[in-house]
């Protein structure tokens, strides 16, 4: 691998595999460095090493994308590697991570929240997931938010990844999709209403739409959000987010 490890830097051997992935090298390298990743991503020291890694305020963009996707790769396949009296305090450390990436960059928030999702899914005794999420991200948070609850009904719904049974995914889907359904209308609502610019994002449309499949139409035409989808489509930023909503 072409970069020198850094010996203060206890994940200094993954940022030098992940700049051999990004750099011009011969193909052998990038194998080498491929396999030395795989690895890691399976390994119990990569629960410890991601999050230092999304920590660190000197590493590559590309470093900590590489460390919240195997971060979220670990909650969905491999949280039986952790003891279960160690969950809720991962909880809370993707809570931490993600509120650091609320404003960005968006594919490091989007790992996290796929992450924070699949973990609320098999965590099943956190009930209050969203007023969780809501109070660790704060009312400056509106686009993290809004990509969390996009999220949500997109993970459970592809739970059979998830390892559950039949019936505690039956129970859990019920708990995160159906009892949050009415809360999730308000949110979104309240959002909308909040600013011109809230009206017309396009995440939120995006995230009506996530929704359309545990919310009545009927209840969405006789909300303010059928006002808010309809007026999008006269801005260009959300028009082709309206569009897929309808």
């Amino acid at each position: 691998m072409t970069s020198k490890p850094n010996d203060g830097q206890p994940f200094a051997a993954v940022l030098a595999a992940v700049a051999t992935m990004q750099g011009n090298v011969s193909r052998s390298e990038k194998a080498q460095a491929h396999e030395y990743l795989e690895k890691f991503q399976k390994s119990v020291e990569a629960w410890t090493a991601t999050h230092a890694m999304l920590q660190a305020p000197d590493i590559p963009i590309e470093a900590k994308l590489f460390a919240a996707t195997t971060l979220k790769g670990k909650i969905t396949y491999d949280l039986d590697q952790l003891p279960p009296d160690a969950v809720p305090s991962l909880r809370d450390s993707m809570l931490n991570q993600l509120a650091a990436f609320a404003s960005g960059p968006r594919p490091i928030q989007t790992q996290l929240c796929v992450g924070l999702v699949n973990l609320a899914i098999q965590m099943t005794s956190w009930k209050d997931v969203l007023a969780t999420v809501g109070s660790a991200l704060g009312s400056n948070a509106g686009d993290c938010v809004l990509e969390f609850l996009k999220i949500l009904p997109e993970e459970v719904t592809e739970g059979r990844k998830i390892n559950l049974s039949e019936d505690e995914l039956a129970v859990r889907t019920k708990e995160l999709l159906d009892d949050n359904a009415d809360q999730v209308m308000h949110l979104l609502t309240q959002y909308s209403q909040s600013s011109a610019t809230a009206a017309t994002n396009p995440r939120l449309i995006d995230c009506i739409t996530s929704w359309l499949r545990e919310i009545p139409a009927t209840q969405i035409v006789e909300s303010p959000l059928l006002d808010v989808i309809l007026k999008a489509l006269d801005n260009d930023a959300s028009f082709d987010a309206a569009v897929d909503c309808i």
